[in-house]
């Protein structure tokens, strides 16, 4: 079973995840925006690399279009192959059509589509 890798920065949201996919049996890691979690990803060796991202839009330090467009860009043949979530209030979703191959969690998240997304890449 994979790892997933989570970017929220809201700790609520953070520790409601982590909490639900460690209870399924899946070992999360967790960054509190963009720009650490960028920083935190480049550490990781290869064999290490989340099977899945899920990433907030709205974050200090770095976004998570921008988090995302980095990857898809700057590590288009490593990190950026990671298959990535983004989570958003449902409003803001519709921004996001540029990133078809971006999944979506609309908040407030349910946790069986949240369960369903991870399986899908994490099994």
């Amino acid at each position: 079973m994979k790892k997933v890798f989570v970017i929220d920065d809201d700790a609520d949201v953070r520790d409601v995840i982590v909490f639900a996919l460690e209870e399924e049996g899946y070992e999360v890691e967790v960054s509190e925006n963009g720009k650490q979690g960028l920083e935190m990803l480049r550490s990781f060796d290869e064999s290490h690399y989340p099977g899945l991202i899920i990433v907030d839009y709205l974050m200090p330090e770095m976004d998570g279009i921008t988090f995302i467009k980095t990857l898809k860009t700057e590590y288009a043949d490593s990190l950026g192959k990671i298959p990535m979530v983004i989570s958003s209030a449902m409003g803001q979703m519709d921004e996001f059509d540029f990133l078809s191959d971006v999944g979506r969690l609309y908040k407030p998240m349910d946790l069986e589509d949240l369960l369903k997304l991870v399986k899908k890449y994490c099994t």
